[in-house]
């Protein structure tokens, strides 16, 4: 996914497990259909969030939120430190620099639960843009892909050239 977001700035966002097949231990993308470009500073604005989330620096994440458009309107400070906690949540895998156990992780769950109790906050803040909204789908059914598979992966590794 990072080459089709950070250099092509396309992202296949349907994560039907369908959509994959896996062959010659590398998941092979069959569906093209839900494909959706992005602007480059869009890749950019997550590039700059993913490396402000590996060295735990929550004004870099802030700023980097911003630009993408997370925090476009006033929201309460409480709310925007929800988010931060689940983008810090979210790059888990991409903090430790060894491979993820996604079949043993509870990671999911626990980005749902933290989901959900922001939707349910009275006075909840703006919905996040659309195009991060295809994006995070897309990362969620690869998490969930990952999952199913048993996968352990060096995200980090993965993304390194990248960032």
């Amino acid at each position: 996914m990072a080459t089709s977001l950070f250099e092509f700035n396309l992202v296949q966002t349907d994560p039907n497990f369908a959509n994959f097949q896996y062959q010659d231990e590398r998941l092979v993308l069959l569906d093209f259909g839900a494909t959706r470009e992005y602007a480059p500073s869009f890749g950019d604005g997550y590039r700059r969030l993913f490396c402000a989330a590996l060295d735990h620096n929550e004004q870099a994440m802030t700023a980097a939120l911003t630009d993408i458009g997370f925090f476009s309107q006033q929201i309460i400070p409480e709310q925007k430190q929800a988010i931060i906690h689940m983008v810090q949540l979210a790059c888990e895998p991409l903090q430790q620099n060894a491979p993820f156990d996604f079949g043993n992780s509870t990671l999911a769950q626990r980005l749902r639960d933290a989901g959900t109790a922001i939707s349910m906050q009275q006075n909840y803040w703006h919905s996040p843009p659309a195009d991060a909204l295809f994006l995070h789908r897309k990362i969620g059914g690869l998490y969930l892909l990952a999952a199913r598979l048993g996968a352990k992966v060096n995200v980090r590794q993965q993304l390194q050239s990248w960032l």
